[in-house]
């Protein structure tokens, strides 16, 4: 079901995601259900021949004082090294929500 808040969302966040992984590559297609907590990207490498397709199956945004942040929870990539590389390691995905995507949170 089509959102007007999470296309809005998904219109600030792109842009910002792609300035963030600019030196790795770029989101080519982005998809938000803030009513499920998931979003679902393709992202284009640098030097990759085909697109990674990354599903993030839980998030939550976390208020700390003026800021917020994207706090991603569980997801999965069209790469199986990939998932096995985060379960293996667990980094802390936390990302800093551009100030105008914060509105609409």
């Amino acid at each position: 079901m089509f959102s007007l808040k999470d296309s809005l969302i998904t219109t600030v966040i792109k842009p910002f995601i792609n300035s963030y992984i600019s030196d790795l590559g770029e989101v080519s297609d982005l998809s938000l259900s803030s009513k499920n907590n998931q979003m679902t990207f393709t992202v284009v490498l640098v030097g990759e021949s085909s697109p990674i397709e990354v599903k993030i199956l839980d998030y939550a945004i976390e208020k700390e004082e003026n800021n917020s942040y994207l706090v991603i929870k569980d997801m999965i990539f069209s790469r199986e090294w990939i998932n096995i590389a985060l379960k293996k390691w667990k980094p802390e995905l936390k990302f800093p929500v551009p100030s105008l995507a914060r509105h609409f949170l």
